[in-house]
């Protein structure tokens, strides 16, 4: 999915900057810039593994997105952890990340289940939660300063 060298099969849209180094991403925007890369490839059921690290501010992590940015939003901040803002079935309450530090996310996606676990632990587990074919999206949010890199991101279709 990513290669480690370039935005390959990736798309670009907004504000803030995205640049790959040392086989990272890094997204870096100032207050008011939002922007993101977007997989040129649409996914339905699949393993999605990243690893990330927020160095200040927040992300959002589209999953089965759209032209009109719907789907399941995963917003990443520094002040609330993890949490679902959008597209999720059930309310679930924001998870704890590891703070300017590596954090891995594991989302699976088959059939009408949804898995999701963060540094080895299962978050959520959900039997009727069916998401759209769409892309997968990182974006920054734009509300504040922020700046967060991804490595080590591997998808796999089922």
């Amino acid at each position: 999915m990513f290669n480690g060298d370039n935005f390959w099969g990736w798309t670009y849209s907004g504000e803030g900057k995205w640049w790959v180094e040392d086989s990272m991403i890094t997204g870096y925007g100032k207050s008011g810039e939002k922007g993101g890369i977007m997989t040129e490839k649409n996914f339905e059921d699949f393993s999605l593994r990243f690893e990330f690290l927020l160095g200040k501010g927040q992300a959002l992590v589209f999953l089965a997105a759209d032209e009109k940015d719907s789907g399941l939003i995963l917003e990443l901040n520094e002040e609330n952890g993890l949490k679902f803002i959008a597209g999720l079935k059930k309310d679930h309450s924001p998870v704890d990340i590891k703070a300017n530090d590596w954090n891995d996310l594991l989302i699976t996606s088959r059939n009408d289940s949804l898995k999701i676990a963060i540094n080895g632990g299962e978050i959520l587990s959900i039997g009727d939660q069916k998401l759209q074919k769409g892309h997968l999206s990182l974006q920054l949010q734009g509300d504040l300063e922020s700046e967060v890199k991804f490595k080590n991101i591997e998808i796999k279709d089922f």
